[in-house]
């Protein structure tokens, strides 16, 4: 922001341009917590989608574990 400097400014012109700054920064301050909170949701699907895999995962080599012994292999 570029402010042209007046010798007349007064303390209120000053606190109105704080303001509004201030104003400014809340709203950025909004969008920013608005995206965390789309990439907290997005974290947590993930996490389950890896949980599910290894729990997956885990029955497979449970399942191959088993035919393994069956057969003779292990």
């Amino acid at each position: 922001m570029v402010i042209a400097m007046n010798k007349n400014m007064t303390i209120e012109d000053l606190a109105i341009m704080l303001q509004e700054e201030f104003k400014n920064i809340y709203k950025r301050l909004d969008c920013i917590e608005e995206r965390l909170d789309r990439i907290e949701v997005r974290l947590e699907r993930i996490e389950f989608n890896q949980t599910t895999q290894e729990r997956r995962i885990s029955n497979l080599e449970d399942k191959v574990r088993i035919i393994s012994t069956k057969l003779g292999l292990a």
